[in-house]
């Protein structure tokens, strides 16, 4: 699903922009069919890991994707606590962020809901899809310098 103009000039829904997508990819590297998972963890003890893992397929009109979870996880009362899990719709080179959660905050949100016939095509609230784009384009960032360049830093132990 490639980002569409409507007639006012909005995007249907916005992707993690040219590096974000960049980021992206390098980070769901190898991740190809549902149930696919890897976990980065370059900075052990310093930041959270990050959990990756392809959780459903959808098709969108014409286009095929795959939903990834992102997800840091903390523990709390002896429960695993999603910190927060985002998932992305992976279409071709683009990631489009579906929905998040967060269980400390107490906040699971879809912002994307497919319909129930085989899931070819959904509903969009283009206003808060697009405010948590923003949200994840800062947070690829942040990860990118968490778990990514630690090790070119020579912050961790290879």
């Amino acid at each position: 699903m490639r980002p569409t103009r409507s007639k006012k000039g909005e995007r249907e829904m916005r992707d993690l922009g040219k590096q974000g997508n960049a980021l992206f990819a390098k980070i769901a590297a190898g991740i190809e069919r549902v149930g696919d998972c890897r976990t980065l963890d370059n900075a052990p003890g310093v930041f959270m890991a990050l959990h990756v893992e392809a959780v459903d397929a959808k098709r969108v009109g014409e286009h095929s994707g795959l939903l990834i979870s992102l997800a840091h996880y903390g523990e709390q009362n002896g429960d695993l606590m999603r910190d927060p899990d985002v998932v992305f719709l992976r279409v071709a080179d683009a990631a489009y962020p579906v929905s998040y959660r967060n269980d400390y905050a107490g906040i699971d949100r879809e912002y994307v809901i497919w319909d129930g016939a085989g899931g070819t095509s959904c509903q969009i609230n283009k206003r808060m899809q697009a405010d948590l784009a923003s949200f994840c384009r800062v947070w690829m960032r942040n990860v990118r310098h968490q778990q990514l360049e630690p090790m070119r830093a020579g912050l961790v132990a290879v």
